[in-house]
């Protein structure tokens, strides 16, 4: 290990591309969450997804689509998360 840093950032998110690898991902992010991990059959898809605290302080999520058979990002997209108030405040 080299260093310890946030990569839950939209900075690092914007590094996320189309063509990309898993393996690519993995380093660029580490991991998934588990349980958030989805397979479309119809769409041949694997979604992974990771939350994270926005720049306004309140969570999203942020997910990447990647094409089943290639195992390669198709797409990406951030969304926030919703709560009674309109957002979900988290701590950085």
């Amino acid at each position: 290990m080299q260093r310890i840093e946030n990569v839950m950032t939209p900075q690092t998110f914007s590094g996320i591309q189309a063509g990309m690898s898993k393996d690519q991902v993995l380093r660029a992010l580490g991991p998934p969450e588990p349980c958030w991990t989805v397979y479309f059959k119809a769409r041949d898809e694997l979604v992974w997804e990771w939350r994270y605290c926005d720049d306004w302080g309140l969570a999203a999520r942020f997910d990447i689509l990647f094409d089943g058979s290639k195992e390669i990002v198709r797409s990406t997209m951030s969304v926030r998360e919703t709560c009674l108030n309109g957002g979900c405040p988290c701590a950085r």
